[in-house]
């Protein structure tokens, strides 16, 4: 058994506690979960989110934002 101590990454959030964080809803946080684009998983019947994937999932977003502001500063007519 692994005996090491969790780390801040290792350590899990609710839903309702990255909702809180993120302030978004429940229902959008369970879309992105059943799209894929955050990793969640249930513990005890509560959907659970690990701060690795939070970040992960911020990252994955805010690249996403980047490339389509360069897109419309590239071509400001659309």
């Amino acid at each position: 058994m692994d005996t090491q101590p969790m780390t801040n990454d290792d350590r899990l959030l609710t839903l309702k506690q990255v909702g809180a964080y993120l302030g978004v809803g429940r229902s959008w946080l369970i879309d992105h979960i059943k799209r894929g684009d955050l990793v969640a998983f249930r513990v005890g019947g509560v959907w659970r989110v690990s701060r690795f994937e939070l970040r992960r999932f911020l990252m994955s977003n805010r690249s996403d934002r980047q490339r389509d502001r360069k897109a419309q500063e590239a071509n400001p007519s659309t």
